[in-house]
Protein backbone atom coordinates (compact mmCIF):
# COMPACT_ATOMS: atom_id res chain seq x y z
CA UNK A 1 0.00 0.00 0.00
CA UNK A 2 1.65 3.16 -0.79
CA UNK A 3 1.89 5.87 1.92
CA UNK A 4 -1.76 7.57 1.97
CA UNK A 5 -3.53 9.28 4.39
CA UNK A 6 -5.37 7.53 7.49
CA UNK A 7 -6.91 9.74 9.80
CA UNK A 8 -6.23 13.00 11.00
CA UNK A 9 -7.33 15.98 13.05
CA UNK A 10 -10.43 17.47 12.16
CA UNK A 11 -9.44 20.95 11.84
CA UNK A 12 -7.93 20.63 8.64
CA UNK A 13 -8.85 22.51 5.77
CA UNK A 14 -8.66 23.40 1.67
CA UNK A 15 -9.38 20.35 0.13
CA UNK A 16 -11.82 20.23 -2.56
CA UNK A 17 -15.36 18.85 -2.16
CA UNK A 18 -15.05 15.35 -3.88
CA UNK A 19 -17.22 12.18 -3.16
CA UNK A 20 -15.08 9.36 -1.88
CA UNK A 21 -15.65 5.95 -3.38
CA UNK A 22 -12.81 3.99 -1.52
CA UNK A 23 -14.98 3.52 1.58
CA UNK A 24 -18.18 2.82 -0.45
CA UNK A 25 -19.33 2.24 -3.97
CA UNK A 26 -21.96 4.74 -3.61
CA UNK A 27 -19.50 7.35 -2.34
CA UNK A 28 -19.40 9.94 0.52
CA UNK A 29 -18.53 13.72 0.35
CA UNK A 30 -14.80 14.63 1.84
CA UNK A 31 -12.69 16.97 1.30
CA UNK A 32 -9.95 15.54 -1.52
CA UNK A 33 -6.57 16.65 -1.07
CA UNK A 34 -4.62 16.18 -4.72
CA UNK A 35 -1.06 17.02 -5.39
CA UNK A 36 0.13 20.74 -5.94
CA UNK A 37 -2.67 21.83 -3.24
CA UNK A 38 -0.89 25.01 -1.53
CA UNK A 39 -4.86 25.46 0.20
CA UNK A 40 -4.22 23.18 2.57
CA UNK A 41 -3.44 24.07 5.87
CA UNK A 42 -4.66 23.97 9.90
CA UNK A 43 -6.98 26.17 11.32
CA UNK A 44 -7.58 27.12 14.69
CA UNK A 45 -11.27 26.49 14.68
CA UNK A 46 -11.50 24.52 16.30
CA UNK A 47 -8.57 25.49 19.11
CA UNK A 48 -6.99 21.96 18.75
CA UNK A 49 -2.98 22.11 18.14
CA UNK A 50 -2.07 26.52 17.51
CA UNK A 51 -1.80 25.41 13.52
CA UNK A 52 -0.28 22.48 13.85
CA UNK A 53 -2.00 19.06 13.25
CA UNK A 54 -2.00 14.98 13.18
CA UNK A 55 -1.92 13.05 10.23
CA UNK A 56 -2.06 8.94 10.75
CA UNK A 57 -0.37 7.28 7.62
CA UNK A 58 -0.38 3.60 6.27
CA UNK A 59 3.30 2.87 7.40
CA UNK A 60 1.58 3.12 10.72
CA UNK A 61 2.86 6.27 12.13
CA UNK A 62 1.41 10.13 12.90
CA UNK A 63 3.12 13.06 11.58
CA UNK A 64 2.24 16.33 13.48
CA UNK A 65 3.18 19.01 10.73
CA UNK A 66 2.48 22.82 10.32
CA UNK A 67 0.89 24.22 6.72
CA UNK A 68 4.60 23.31 4.85
CA UNK A 69 4.70 19.93 6.51
CA UNK A 70 0.88 19.12 5.66
CA UNK A 71 1.61 20.13 1.79
CA UNK A 72 4.36 18.25 1.85
CA UNK A 73 2.38 15.07 3.47
CA UNK A 74 -0.28 16.07 0.97
CA UNK A 75 1.78 16.36 -2.33
CA UNK A 76 3.80 13.23 -1.51
CA UNK A 77 0.87 10.92 -0.36
CA UNK A 78 -1.03 12.38 -3.41
CA UNK A 79 1.68 11.23 -6.11
CA UNK A 80 2.25 7.68 -4.67
CA UNK A 81 -1.62 6.91 -4.71
CA UNK A 82 -2.14 7.88 -8.41
CA UNK A 83 1.16 6.23 -9.41
CA UNK A 84 -0.22 3.25 -7.54
CA UNK A 85 -2.28 0.17 -8.70
CA UNK A 86 -4.70 0.48 -5.91
CA UNK A 87 -8.30 0.90 -6.94
CA UNK A 88 -11.51 2.24 -5.42
CA UNK A 89 -14.38 -0.10 -5.21
CA UNK A 90 -15.48 1.51 -8.61
CA UNK A 91 -11.82 0.37 -9.90
CA UNK A 92 -10.55 4.14 -10.37
CA UNK A 93 -7.26 5.31 -8.84
CA UNK A 94 -7.84 6.78 -5.45
CA UNK A 95 -6.89 9.97 -4.08
CA UNK A 96 -6.56 11.18 -0.74
CA UNK A 97 -9.64 12.20 1.29
CA UNK A 98 -10.32 13.87 4.45
CA UNK A 99 -13.82 12.33 6.05
CA UNK A 100 -14.92 15.67 7.72
CA UNK A 101 -17.38 15.09 11.31
CA UNK A 102 -20.86 16.67 10.75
Amino acid sequence: MPQAFVAGDRNIIGGGPDKCNSVSVAGVWAQELKAGNTAANWTNKPVIHMRLGNIALTDGSVQCSNKRGLTNLVNEAAKALLSSSVRSLKGKKISNHVLLPR
